[in-house]
């Protein structure tokens, strides 16, 4: 039987089975390095003068070279600068030297350029990002298959790790729901997963990232910053299917919603999961690992109240951007004298789950130096949707905090800033099922308060506030409600028996090594800070299920994806025949370009309306997310071109980009979506998007050999002419170039290829 192991971040990952409320760092990936490979430790970092380090930087140039041969053979030491500093780990008397290596230079022409880090008196690669300046042969075609891409990334790792075992194995964090534009060089990433005693380390893992044409252009390495490691002995754990037994019978299952955050309106999902929130059991002694801790006993869950039982009497009227000024510099008073606030612009815009707020950008200026960031101020109601006191982490400076605080008094400080800053969602929301014991590295206390609806606790959406444990201020806050069109009812679930069953069936475990940093995380994401330089790994049996999905859909009695870690793109096991366009359909559909609803009865040899058409040409210019609004930041009164394509449309992002890029037509008050596309209408896109829409337009200067020439529009000439002569478009066998025939989604993938190749040579 084949069981999808929760590998690489497994507290997200098992939380996600669980049930717990992730926190934003879990579940996007945010706060994590690449592939959701964890740091286990905070650290101080020093500068050192040049005076007081000499650095061997053709050492430094001899390790790049060794990392990737042949790409740096012309390197020297001219084109490289070194920033050396030292790490003080927190709960560490040692110090740890890193160079920060970054390199440029031009080669025929072309830049080349990137950066990498290396820890330690053995200059061990953390960190190697670089841009290669051959970009356009990264681009499709492939120069490299991925058997070949994955035989340099494993001489990479063999390299980086000669005295360690490794083995392959997959993220579970994949990428936002996010097309892959052919603009783009195509990447193969890899992970690999060190062994300790034929076990997984979680979390202790080394990605590459190799190019289209070989290069390899990314790396990451964890490391581990401890003086002392140790690991539990694994002769001395229980047996796997005592564990199992136990996690099985003592499994008890509860209901959530989960949002689905994308779009304009979201929809909720019921579903069944863990709870509480079991993301282990200990091998050594058959303690359960639950919010953070290992317990002899599952503790009851209590339920979530909200923080009030009723909405709040009075509705807020809408505010001025002169209000939401004045609001701003309220928050953002600063008692320093020596440091001056100044509000540099009050921008209208969109919040991520669609709210109309107002972006208030600021600057605080001390002496010399100045720093800043922004807020967001609902637009409807006054309330504060995002504040970060900023000044607070500036002042900071790494410095320790001093705890004046429990982590109950600053409990009670959150409430009282959600009742000031966001009175309307107290209804809404509870008081945090797990409350931080300790504070985080930046000197907050971290609360996350859960959304409620109909008693139900609801995943994917939650207020959170950070308190200062020094002073009690408010230092972040975050209220962005997200909308929800539709919320099932408990009364639909299957019932609990039948869904224990079903999870009792799927459920396994797999024994891995646990940093005790990841043990201590909760689902707030806090990690507690460590007061030793020794470290013992332990070893604990995490759960499991034979498929990938990690969700139970309460009301269709069926295994489901977490929308809020979407799976990689649809259609991306499909895999399309075709006489001569099979590569370019097969990697577009791969890439998110083209998007495959029903394989059955895909034919890529069909029309395209415009809307379809537009729609995979975006895609393949640029990354288009898939949502439907204006994105986060992006001002409001971006408004609409056309009457029939509003915010919350399927194309609203595809018609505004292109009509921004002067791509299509805007004259005309409604773009005609499901109007078949013709060839020579494509001809004007394509030459649009080049740029060269003024050569076009004199389309009596061209001379056309087609045989049916006279069937091309005056007005389309020029276009049809460029685009034969930089091959975008040719005629068929018998020299017709059908201007008036439909386009096709074949015809346009191998178009569309040409096009990138001309747009890349132009640039």
């Amino acid at each position: 039987m084949k069981f999808y192991r929760l590998g690489v971040a497994p507290l997200a990952a098992s939380l996600l089975i669980a049930g717990a409320p992730l926190a934003a760092s879990a579940a996007t990936g945010a706060d994590q390095s690449p592939a959701g490979q964890n740091r286990v430790s905070s650290v101080q970092v020093v500068e050192v003068s040049d005076a007081d380090t000499e650095v061997d930087v053709q050492k430094l140039i001899d390790r790049l070279q060794a990392l990737a041969p042949g790409q740096f053979d012309a390197l020297t030491e001219e084109d490289v600068r070194v920033r050396t500093s030292y790490r003080y780990p927190e709960g560490q008397d040692d110090k740890t030297i890193q160079h920060r290596v970054s390199f440029h230079k031009e080669i025929d022409g072309e830049q080349m350029h990137g950066s990498a880090t290396f820890i330690g008196e053995n200059l061990h690669l953390e960190h190697f990002n670089y841009q290669t300046p051959h970009e356009q042969e990264a681009l499709f075609p492939a120069k490299v298959s991925k058997e070949e891409a994955e035989s340099k990334a494993g001489t990479v790792v063999d390299n980086l790790t000669a005295d360690e075992t490794y083995h392959q194995t997959e993220s579970l964090y994949r990428s936002r729901p996010m097309n892959q534009a052919l603009t783009e060089p195509i990447e193969y990433r890899f992970q690999y997963e060190r062994l300790e005693q034929d076990i997984p380390v979680v979390g202790d893992t080394v990605t590459v990232t190799v190019l289209g044409n070989g290069d390899i252009s990314r790396v990451y390495r964890g490391v581990n910053q401890a003086k002392n490691v140790s690991y539990e002995d694994p002769d001395q754990t229980i047996d796997q299917e005592k564990a199992l037994k136990q996690l099985k019978d003592n499994l008890q299952l509860g209901l959530r919603y989960v949002l689905d955050p994308r779009g304009e309106d979201a929809n909720a999902q019921l579903v069944y999961n863990f709870e509480p929130a079991i993301t282990g059991v200990h091998a050594t002694d058959g303690k359960f690992h639950v919010n953070g801790e290992f317990v002899a006993d599952i503790p009851e869950q209590d339920a979530v109240t909200p923080l009030r039982d009723e909405p709040a009497d009075a509705e807020a009227e809408p505010i001025s951007k002169e209000e939401a000024k004045k609001k701003a510099k309220k928050l953002l008073k600063n008692d320093d004298e020596d440091t001056k606030l100044r509000i540099q612009a009050v921008r209208e815009s969109q919040s991520i789950s669609g709210q109309t707020v107002y972006r208030v950008e600021y600057m605080y200026q001390s002496g010399s130096s100045s720093y800043g960031s922004d807020l967001s101020i609902n637009k409807a109601n006054g309330e504060v949707v995002e504040f970060r006191d900023i000044n607070h982490l500036h002042m900071r400076d790494g410095e320790d905090t001093e705890k004046n605080l429990s982590s109950e008094e600053a409990l009670e400080e959150a409430v009282e800033v959600i009742k000031a800053y966001a009175p309307s969602k107290l209804h809404q929301y509870g008081k945090p099922v797990v409350k931080p014991e300790d504070v985080s590295p930046d000197g907050t206390y971290r609360f996350q308060f859960p959304r409620i609806h109909n008693g139900i606790q609801v995943n994917g959406d939650s207020l959170r506030v950070g308190i200062s444990a020094e002073d009690g201020n408010v230092v972040m806050f975050h209220a962005d409600t997200q909308v929800v069109k539709n919320w099932p009812s408990k009364e639909d679930v299957v019932d609990k028996k039948q869904a224990r069953e079903d999870f009792l069936d799927d459920l396994g475990v797999s024994l891995a090594y646990m940093h005790p940093r990841f043990l201590q995380q909760t689902p707030l994401g806090a990690i507690p800070n460590s007061d030793t330089d020794d470290v013992e790994y332990k070893l604990l049996y995490q759960p499991e299920f034979e498929h990938d999905a990690h969700l139970y859909d309460a009301v269709n009695g069926e295994w489901m994806n977490d929308p809020r870690m979407p799976d990689q793109q649809e259609g991306v096991d499909v895999e399309i025949s075709h006489p001569s366009a099979e590569a370019e359909l097969n990697f577009m559909i791969r890439s998110g370009i083209i998007q495959v609803d029903d394989p059955e009865s895909f034919n890529p040899d069909a029309s395209l309306s415009k809307g379809e058409a537009l729609n995979v040409l975006m895609r393949s210019l640029m990354r288009m997310p898939d949502v439907t609004l204006p994105a986060p930041g992006i001002p409001s009164e971006q408004g609409q071109t056309f009457d029939n394509i509003a915010p919350g449309d399927d194309l609203y992002q595809v018609v505004e980009r292109a009509a921004d890029r002067g791509i299509i037509d805007t004259q005309q008050d409604t773009f005609p979506v499901d109007e078949e596309l013709t060839r020579q209408e494509l001809a004007v896109w394509y030459v649009r998007a080049l740029g060269l829409e003024a050569a076009a337009k004199h389309g009596d200067l061209y001379k056309l050999d087609f045989a049916d020439a006279k069937a091309i529009d005056d007005d389309y000439k020029g276009h049809v002419a460029l685009s034969q002569a930089l091959g975008l478009l040719e005629s068929n066998e018998n020299n017709n170039f059908q201007p008036k025939e439909a386009t096709t989604l074949a015809e346009m993938a191998v178009s569309n290829v040409q096009l990138v190749k001309r747009m890349v040579e132009r640039e």
